[in-house]
């Protein structure tokens, strides 16, 4: 779903048309340096930069990249999105710090404004086991607006996953506000995110709270559902309640 399988496959592929990937990337470490600017970095280069890219190497792709933002418009013709590719490059190599100094340097403009951007992005740090910053991020990724959309669906599932592990009072206060918000927005939550959130109000001693959430839930059927439904019911002591649903 997050597109990483074909980028190692475009990774692969890159490796075997350029002749020799250390010259390339001593060019490319050349023309950064230029402080007169005199070598463009083109699209291409970049694209070949991502594809190559080892960790080792994110200090000169993160400089080409904002070289690449600052050079004029007017020699970039095309309309390639580099957000969700180079999302994809420091999932891969699983180096979340560079991939958010980048996501949150406004000097950019815009360059990793895509839904796909933001849900690799908060993948990688939840993977990371950074919950706390996946929380951070998101209040950056709802004040952006992005294509009307403040409360992207993939990424909520990774917002109450991450307010489930932290499994604080806090951010069950978080999570709430965040399901409210949603939903006055018109966005109900998945049935993933939705499951996330009925455990987090179990694990708060919230089990009224985890009954309500699932009850959102259009299918009342799933294994999911119906565990935590259970626990909930278990919580309240309505055991007469609970074996209809076992």
């Amino acid at each position: 779903a997050l597109g990483l399988d074909s980028f190692v496959q475009s990774r692969d592929r890159t490796k075997l048309q350029i002749t020799s990937v250390e010259k390339f990337k001593a060019k490319m470490e050349e023309f950064v340096r230029d402080e007169n600017a005199k070598n463009l970095i083109f699209t291409e280069d970049l694209k070949n930069m991502v594809h190559v890219s080892q960790l080792e190497d994110c200090p000169l792709l993160v400089e080409m990249i904002k070289r690449f933002c600052s050079q004029s418009k007017e020699v970039r013709f095309g309309n390639f999105i580099f957000g969700p590719v180079i999302m994809r490059l420091f999932h891969y190599l699983q180096d979340s710090n560079t991939a958010l100094e980048l996501f949150k340097d406004e000097s950019l403009g815009g360059f990793f404004d895509q839904l796909m951007s933001y849900q690799l992005l908060l993948d990688l740090l939840f993977v990371k086991s950074q919950y706390q910053e996946v929380l951070d991020t998101f209040d950056i990724i709802r004040s952006r607006q992005l294509q009307g959309s403040r409360y992207p669906k993939h990424s909520i599932i990774l917002v109450f996953a991450a307010c489930y592990k932290l499994n604080t009072p806090e951010s069950f206060e978080y999570a709430k506000k965040v399901w409210h918000g949603a939903v006055e927005a018109g966005h109900m939550p998945l049935r993933r995110a939705t499951t996330f959130m009925a455990y987090l109000a179990l694990n708060q001693n919230m089990p009224h709270i985890s009954l309500e959430v699932l009850a959102t839930v259009k299918g009342q059927n799933y294994v999911s559902v119906r565990a935590i439904k259970c626990l909930a019911l278990a919580k309240m002591k309505r055991f007469d309640d609970v074996v209809p649903i076992v």
